[in-house]
């Protein structure tokens, strides 16, 4: 095997092993303030404590006034935190372990110390959880961001919104931190207004991040949430900005896209840069990727688009992106589930024809679709995994409710022996959910919070060796709170206007109008995948026959094998899903034995 093709990156690390707790090294974005008696450890942003705002990034105040406040009460002072950010706190009586609501900033912790990086605790031997894989594989919501599991045993991560306790000779001490979980916003809040406080959110998201004068490039797609971040950016930078355009010019779609992505770097005098991925070679799944903490789905892409970015982003500099938009600001079905519970489903029925129209179905249909949703959830799933070889199926709602499908059967998946059923797939992801009940009602459309760290698993580990900071502006806790506390249901989950309308009625002004109106902005690199798939069948081939042998406990290998064929082929039920995340476990595995030996 070759040698590592990225340079591993500095840790955030404290070591137990020797006579005391020892900071043996922070990471590059680690910032650190101490005296004789305490030091603290920060990862992240921090916007204001106790009432007290600070000015960005770079305000002189924030260290020395959390130092000072930690050392008079520090679980006050906790409590009183507003950030998006974790934090290693060591004074003489304990260590304490803070990390707020949304900060995607993972901490771990385990007898051998913490790290922001899993290397850094792997022990004499190295013990993978069983637990974590299976979890992993089955894509149990929020498993990378509220789970306590790792993917190595004994091993743990820092709850969201929680603080941690160690003492020497005790049982770590983990307090949850009360919150107040979103809820259906019904207030009456008008299309401009709330338009008007998403542009203004987004400027102060944005302004924060510039003031760290480093050089800034952004992704630029021509889509509707990287054009918005990218125009702003421009408008907003004291400097010309950067852009750089993954397209794939096989697929039409891309070709109105790179239009799109031109327009924008034309009309705001952005340097535009476009990378046609169809002419990419795929890259060898044998040879060894760059250090991941954890396996990310869509590993792929970050294959694809990694290299790339790191060739074209300056060091020291800052990239936004897009990504989150989709997740916090685009309207969902889930909407009618809430409604249903709130409001009954005679109220809800306008909201369902209205998304029947939006998608060009019969209303009738989706109205049929509805009042089955109406049956108990265990029924319906069990109803629909007898039923689902038949061509017309009364149980098949997916159209209504497309996440009814993550609970289809597994064909290869085994509990106990048989094919693990639909029922009990569904029991497993209700258990998960709650984890996130803590921060959103029951039913209210969210997107399972790993979203907000994928992106370090997928190109983080591509440019973190050379400083850059990876920034998602609509992933921002400010953004989060302003999306789910202020903005009314009804604007953001609207079916009588386009998608994201209220996203386009913000970007008025700032992005070019042919492409704030472009109807649809939805982008596939399938094209690339099956390239992928095809450069490394023989790996994968073979690296899924020995997980076969392996794990044959709860993996029949037979079916494995029948769902590999038809992942080649082009299929995509719920057993080839599985399978995917499958390989993205055992390419990370691989990968992250090399770097640990």
């Amino acid at each position: 095997m070759s040698p590592l093709p990225y340079p591993l990156t500095t840790p955030t690390f404290l070591d137990f092993q020797g006579p005391r707790p020892t900071v043996v090294s922070g990471s590059q974005f680690c910032r650190r303030a101490s005296d004789a008696q305490a030091t603290l450890l920060v990862l992240g942003d921090i916007f204001s404590l106790f009432g007290k705002s600070f000015s960005g990034p770079t305000d002189p105040e924030t260290l020395p006034f959390l130092f000072e406040n930690l050392k008079k009460e520090s679980k006050k002072t906790w409590l009183n935190l507003q950030g998006q950010c974790s934090c290693i706190w060591i004074d003489k009586k304990s260590i304490e372990l803070f990390r707020s609501a949304f900060s995607p900033h993972t901490l771990f912790y385990s007898q051998q110390g913490v790290s922001d990086q899993l290397r850094m605790l792997t022990g004499s031997t190295l013990e993978f959880s069983d637990e974590y894989t299976t979890s992993f594989i089955l894509d149990l919501p929020s498993l990378q961001f509220s789970s306590h599991l790792t993917p190595l045993k004994n091993v743990f991560r820092l709850p969201p919104a929680a603080i941690v306790s160690l003492k020497e000779n005790s049982e770590p001490s983990v307090q949850l931190i009360p919150q107040e979980p979103y809820e259906l916003n019904e207030s009456q809040l008008t299309l401009h207004e709330a338009s008007e406080e998403l542009k203004e959110t987004l400027k102060q998201i944005l302004k924060w991040h510039l003031a760290k004068g480093k050089p800034v490039s952004a992704e630029l797609s021509g889509g509707l949430d990287s054009s918005f971040v990218a125009s702003y950016l421009s408008d907003l930078s004291p400097d010309p900005i950067e852009a750089l355009m993954y397209a794939y010019r096989k697929h039409p779609s891309h070709a109105f896209s790179e239009e799109c992505a031109k327009t924008v770097a034309r009309e705001k005098h952005i340097q535009l840069q476009v990378f046609d991925s169809s002419e990419i070679a795929p890259p060898h799944l044998a040879e060894p990727g760059p250090y991941q903490n954890e396996p990310v789905d869509f590993f792929w892409q970050g294959t694809l688009f990694g290299p790339v970015c790191r060739n074209f982003v300056k060091p020291n500099s800052l990239l936004f992106t897009g990504f989150g938009c989709d997740q916090v600001l685009m309207r969902s079905n889930q909407i009618i589930r809430i409604l249903n519970r709130k409001k009954g489903a005679l109220a809800t029925l306008p909201t369902v024809r209205e998304l029947a129209q939006s998608l060009n179905r019969p209303g009738r249909n989706f109205t049929f679709q509805f009042f089955i949703s109406q049956l108990p959830q265990t029924f319906l799933i069990r109803s629909l995994d007898l039923t689902r070889g038949l061509r017309v199926n009364p149980f098949k709602i997916d159209e209504l409710l497309p996440e009814i499908t993550k609970t289809e059967r597994v064909s290869w998946f085994l509990e106990k022996g048989k094919s693990l059923s639909a029922v009990s797939l569904y029991h497993l992801i209700q258990n998960n959910e709650l984890l996130e009940h803590r921060f959103f009602e029951p039913d209210l459309p969210h997107s399972h919070l790993n979203y907000l760290v994928a992106p370090q698993y997928v190109i983080q580990p591509y440019i973190e060796s050379k400083g850059v900071q990876y920034i998602h502006p609509f992933c921002d806790s400010r953004m989060i709170d302003f999306a789910f506390k202020n903005i009314p249901y009804h604007l953001i989950h609207d079916f009588s206007h386009p998608y994201k309308h209220l996203v386009r009625e913000a970007m008025r002004g700032i992005t070019p109008e042919s492409v704030r109106t472009r109807k649809r902005d939805e982008f596939s690199f399938d094209g690339y995948f099956f390239s992928f798939l095809k450069t490394n069948e023989d790996f994968l081939r073979e690296l899924v026959e020995n997980a076969g042998k392996e794990f044959s406990d709860w993996i029949d290998r037979k079916a494995l094998a029948q769902s590999l064929e038809s992942l080649f082929f082009g299929l995509a039920t719920n057993s080839e899903i599985k399978l995917s995340r499958l390989i993205s476990y055992l390419v990370w595995r691989k990968n992250f034995k090399a770097v640990c030996t």
